[in-house]
């Protein structure tokens, strides 16, 4: 199946847009846009084929075809599933607004993944802009939460860390220039310890309140290491 996209001319796109910011616009989830990637044949802008870190404009159609379908994952019957739509094209599940799943040993977020070092906030970003397009950006609620989010994806960036091949130093330098993101920053300020599910991440956010990078990184591997 091939799917098509028309640049709007809007605000955000005006000057052109990146065609993987462009892809969360549509409501084309990382994983696919990676799998087109990886596995199928790739992006086009007008017929030509075109990389996710390239800008596109207004009036540009942005294609690709579905890749191949991979070997899915095994379901959880202890896990509920609320369906609440299903056709032979879509599925559609209930899940809460903003609310996080959490990981299995031996689960994908267990893994190392070198992407996240580069797009490690695509999930909360999507929040953000979401939050930005229903015009909830002065909403105190809302934007609590999508700093919620916003700390959560840095949590997992700082798990993905423990199970890199970087050195402690490479690490704390990843963990400290990310700390200087504006969200992430605003993120870290403002979201109450109390905010956190677990005692562990409620010390790891004080750590990082404090800005103490290289402590959260061995706390962090030493939990890892301990639930392998």
């Amino acid at each position: 199946m091939q799917l098509y996209f028309t640049v709007p001319d809007t605000a955000t796109t005006h000057d052109g847009v990146l065609v993987r910011s462009f892809l969360r616009q549509c409501a084309v989830s990382t994983d696919l846009a990676r799998a087109v990637k990886f596995r199928g044949g790739g992006f086009f802008a007008d017929g030509v084929p075109v990389l996710a870190n390239r800008r596109i404009y207004p009036g540009q159609m942005l294609s690709f075809a579905l890749p191949p379908e991979g070997d899915g994952v095994t379901p959880q019957p202890e896990i509920p599933v609320n369906v609440v739509y299903e056709d032979a094209f879509a599925v559609v599940l209930e899940k809460p607004l903003y609310h996080y799943t959490a990981a299995r040993r031996g689960s994908l977020s267990n893994r190392y993944h070198p992407e996240r070092l580069e797009d490690n906030f695509y999930l909360s970003d999507a929040v953000w802009d979401t939050v930005a397009a229903w015009g909830l950006q002065d909403s105190p609620m809302h934007r609590a939460k999508a700093s919620y989010c916003t700390i959560r994806d840095l949590m997992m960036g700082i798990k993905n860390l423990g199970c890199s091949p970087l050195s402690l130093s490479e690490q704390t330098a990843w963990l400290r220039s990310t700390l200087q993101k504006p969200r992430v920053r605003t993120a870290v300020r403002s979201t109450p310890l109390h905010a956190m599910q677990s005692r562990n991440d409620r010390v790891k956010l004080l750590l990082l309140k404090l800005r103490l990078c290289r402590a959260v990184l061995l706390l962090s591997g030493a939990n890892q290491r301990k639930n392998t």
